[in-house]
């Protein structure tokens, strides 16, 4: 202490400016360690978010088959994604359409061959019909053949014991009384008639596939009215 000088006691020091300095010492402190913390955080979730972008990019390229770059723009850019959306959507449709139509010429192909069978073995019944009514089954498979089947399974249902007899009027075919089938009447008086080939341009398939699915139509002209009555033929 110098001499002369009034001695200083601590109560008469201010160290508000100290207190001050010391607190937004600590604030700043914690400022800091809080900007770190949130630094660190959002550095962690960008690093998070990278990775979920780039398994999802993986993703769509792997089951899209698509290249790096088309399938970053179609994950992240949605005017992209609703234009690729749109062609997946447009090419699913071509690929259903030709798989209907593709479906569409089988069916009509079966359609045809199953026409095609069906009056083979009308056919085939009708000249091994004898006078008396009778099928004579032994001539049933060679007919069919000739005049064009293939499916022998068909006759399958004309095989075993008991006799087959045929309606000259109806063409129904029954077998030791229970109901065989039915054929048009007008091939029975066709194939009788003695004159060369039976059938030579006599019948329409689809009118006799008509009358073998609609049994109250007796004749031959009978179904044939109602079809062209109908615009069918």
């Amino acid at each position: 202490m110098l001499k002369g000088s009034t001695p200083i006691r601590l109560s008469q020091i201010d160290m508000s400016p100290f207190v001050r300095a010391a607190k937004m010492n600590e604030a700043a402190s914690l400022n800091l360690s809080n900007a770190v913390t949130k630094s660190i955080s959002d550095f962690t979730k960008k690093q998070q978010k990278k990775r979920d972008d780039n398994a999802n990019i993986e993703a769509i390229m792997e089951i899209l088959s698509l290249d790096k770059k088309t399938a970053t723009a179609v994950y992240k850019d949605e005017t992209v994604r609703e234009a690729f959306n749109t062609q997946q959507k447009a090419q699913s449709d071509l690929v259903r359409q030709q798989r209907e139509q593709v479906e569409l010429e089988i069916l009509k192909r079966e359609n045809e061959l199953a026409q095609k069978n069906q009056s083979a073995l009308e056919k085939a019944i009708a000249v091994n019909t004898t006078p008396e009514g009778t099928l004579d089954a032994s001539g049933l498979d060679s007919a069919f053949v000739e005049f064009g089947g293939t499916n022998k399974d068909l006759l399958n249902t004309f095989k075993g014991p008991g006799e087959i007899k045929i309606n000259f009027d109806t063409g129904v075919i029954t077998q030791d009384g229970k109901f065989k089938g039915q054929i048009a009447a007008k091939l029975l008086n066709d194939a009788d008639d003695g004159n060369g080939d039976p059938f030579a341009g006599t019948e329409d398939p689809t009118i006799l596939e008509f009358m073998s699915a609609n049994p109250q139509f007796k004749t031959y002209e009978e179904a044939e009215k109602h079809l062209k009555e109908q615009g069918l033929i």
